[in-house]
C-alpha cells in the first residue's frame, strides 16, 4: 500500500520524539491498531509541515480588529459579534465573569447562564408555534 508518508527514522532519540509530541519521522504514537509497528501509525507528510497561518487567518470569525479602541467591555463584545438576543447576552455576560463578581461562586454564575439559555430555547419553541405573531401590535 503506497502512501506519501515519511518513513520512520529509527535514529531519533527518545528525547527528540518526546519533544516533537510523539512524531517519529512521519509516524505518530497511537493506541489504535497498526499495520506497521505496535503503538504507531502512518500519518501524511503534510501533517508534519509547519502551519504558517495565524489563528486570525485560520478562523477570522473569532477575531475582530480593535486597534481603534482603548478598552473593550462586554457590551462592545456583544455588539461586535452581533449578539442581539437578550437571553444569550445575559448568558455571555455571566460566563465571561463567572465567579469573579461579588460573593458569587463560579457554579452559580454558570447555572444562571444555563437558565438564560434554557429560556432562549423555550422562546424558540414558543415562536415556532403555528399562528405565533412576533409583532402583534
Amino acid at each position: 500500500m503506497a502512501d506519501e508518508s515519511t518513513p520512520i527514522d529509527r535514529s531519533n532519540s527518545f528525547e527528540r520524539q518526546h519533544a516533537t509530541g510523539g512524531l517519529v519521522g512521519g509516524r505518530v504514537r497511537s493506541t489504535g491498531p497498526s499495520q506497521d509497528l505496535p503503538g504507531e501509525r502512518v500519518v501524511p507528510s503534510s501533517w508534519l509541515q509547519p502551519d504558517l497561518q495565524t489563528p486570525a487567518q485560520k478562523f477570522p470569525h473569532y477575531f475582530k480588529n480593535v486597534d481603534h479602541l482603548k478598552d473593550i467591555d462586554i457590551y462592545r463584545v456583544l455588539k461586535m459579534w452581533q449578539v442581539t438576543d437578550p437571553c444569550i447576552q445575559h448568558a455571555v455576560k455571566k460566563l465571561l465573569v463567572a465567579g469573579k463578581r461579588g460573593n458569587k461562586v463560579m457554579s452559580i454564575d454558570v447555572k444562571e447562564a444555563i437558565v438564560a439559555l434554557e429560556r432562549f430555547i423555550q422562546m424558540l419553541d414558543e415562536d415556532a408555534t403555528p399562528g405565533y405573531d412576533e409583532n402583534p401590535f
